[in-house]
């Protein structure tokens, strides 16, 4: 009896066995933290190649794929800097404040989708959303005082008579 006792204990230790393989098995490979084509994104990325580019070599081109001129992205870049410059971490750099303002402004200015733009910029779709509309609000907070001036009603219907 005792022989039968031990087989099946053995039994059930191979039974045992079997599914911790057959479990391990099934475990879903995990995805990478970065996709590599999206890891290359500050040497191969539209920020880092063809905006550079063009900032250097044909101006005119430049303010058509920004939608403005140097000067005046380089103004808007140090107003909303602080609003929007991330952290880099251990695991990978941030995105900087200028690719973060050509990714919107290129947005705003295009027509684009967050998936056209995510390829160019080698950013994630997710996080070109993500980008757009902390930057809108950076935009909204650094220039809402100069030039969203508050209109009252009477601001307004005097407006409205004068022209």
């Amino acid at each position: 009896m005792q022989n039968n006792n031990s087989d099946s204990e053995e039994d059930e230790i191979i039974a045992a066995a079997a599914a911790v393989i057959i479990l391990a098995a099934q475990v879903p490979v995990r995805s990478c933290w970065v996709r590599e084509w999206v890891g290359r994104r500050e040497t191969h990325g539209a920020y880092a190649t063809i905006v550079q580019e063009l900032m250097n070599e044909d101006p005119q081109a430049y303010k058509q794929f920004v939608r403005m001129r140097y000067e005046h992205f380089r103004e808007l870049e140090v107003l909303v800097d602080p609003l929007i410059r991330r952290q880099d971490t251990v695991m990978r750099q941030s995105i900087k404040p200028g690719e973060r303002l050509a990714v919107t402004l290129r947005y705003l200015g295009s027509g684009s989708t967050f998936a056209d733009l995510s390829p160019i910029f080698r950013i994630p779709a997710r996080s070109i959303r993500d980008i757009v509309l902390d930057t809108c609000d950076a935009l909204y907070t650094a220039l809402a005082d100069d030039y969203l001036k508050n209109k009252t009603v009477l601001v307004i219907c005097q407006t409205a008579h004068l022209n």
